[in-house]
């Protein structure tokens, strides 16, 4: 194995070579030892733990909003990774990952840091924005510019290109994670219930629609209630989770709409016409390219698989090298 792409998301890892595919997709997820730091497991193994883990273990989530959190928690999370991919190999690979647009030179040197103390053969951080555009293959290399909005977990990246080079790159702190936790609020202030982000997380993916749905469906969840103390359960509808997955939605393009004023006029023109390839996780979304299409007056397009554009961009990144 010569070369893996690791995207190391929020709340999901994906694993990609050239010639194998797709070897990971997992939760970012770990669990450790709360006495002695020792890692219990990792990845989707964590989320039966979630909302339900006694004292003597820990859930740590490594990489929020695309930051590092804990220097130890990702090296964890990393080289139980590269051990569980590469367990039969002397030689470890050359890694090829992801960072967001705008990070620091001391972010991009931690998370070096990182796959080096794995044990590495070399390690090449690439532009998280970039590498979506690239894995949406829509004219890379044509000299009229297009955009790319890759939405994921932790976050978003609004990102311009023309000839196959970057031309703006902007980060944009909201992505899925975001409407799950706007959901434990309002149920909380609404409802009077508690419930964990677990809980949340599975309401959202079961009822999410960037537009009313033409038949309310409903979920019941459990929790505590705020005022006796006591387990409750209560309803979430799908017009509950529409209104806080549209109050998030416009925020997004609102952020996208001001980074819009920093782009060239005659780039903006070939976006306009062109329009704008939406990738990351919550391009699954029912109804977000006519939601976004509508809010910003510019026409959208999911790519196929758009939680996989990163991971396959850093791999078609090895080959836009080769050719540049």
């Amino acid at each position: 194995m010569n070369s893996v792409c690791i995207d190391l998301g929020s709340e999901n890892l994906r694993v990609y070579t050239h010639k194998k595919g797709l070897l990971l997709d997992t939760s970012s997820l770990i669990a450790k030892d709360t006495a002695t730091g020792k890692l219990i497991a990792f990845g989707s193994d964590v989320l039966s733990y979630l909302d339900k883990n006694p004292s003597s273990i820990t859930i740590s989530k490594p990489i929020v909003t695309g930051n590092i959190v804990s220097y130890d928690d990702c090296f964890l999370l990393v080289n139980e990774v590269i051990n569980t991919i590469c367990k039969k190999s002397i030689l470890l690979p050359k890694i090829r990952a992801n960072i967001k647009s705008e990070c620091t030179e001391l972010q991009k040197l931690t998370l070096i840091d990182i796959f080096n103390e794995v044990g590495a053969r070399s390690v090449e951080l690439i532009d998280e924005g970039f590498a979506a555009a690239m894995g949406a293959n829509a004219g890379f290399y044509e000299r009229k510019a297009f955009a790319v909005i890759n939405m994921g977990a932790g976050k978003s990246e609004f990102a311009v290109l023309s000839g196959g080079q970057k031309v703006n790159s902007f980060n944009i702190e909201i992505g899925g994670n975001l409407i799950t936790e706007r959901i434990v609020e309002y149920v909380k202030d609404v409802k009077n219930c508690l419930i964990g982000f677990n809980t949340a997380e599975k309401a959202k993916l079961t009822l999410i629609s960037a537009t009313p749905k033409n038949v309310e469906v409903a979920v019941t969840v459990s929790g505590i209630n705020t005022e006796t103390k006591l387990p409750m359960v209560t309803e979430l509808s799908s017009s509950d989770i529409f209104l806080l997955v549209s109050t998030t939605l416009n925020t997004l393009c609102d952020e996208i709409s001001k980074n819009f004023s920093l782009v060239e006029p005659e780039l903006c023109s070939d976006i306009y016409m062109r329009g704008i390839a939406l990738t990351g996780g919550m391009a699954n979304i029912d109804g977000i390219s006519r939601f976004i299409s509508s809010r910003l007056g510019v026409d959208t397009n999911i790519i196929p698989n758009p939680e996989l554009a990163v991971v396959k961009g850093l791999d078609r990144s090895i080959n836009h090298e080769r050719i540049g």
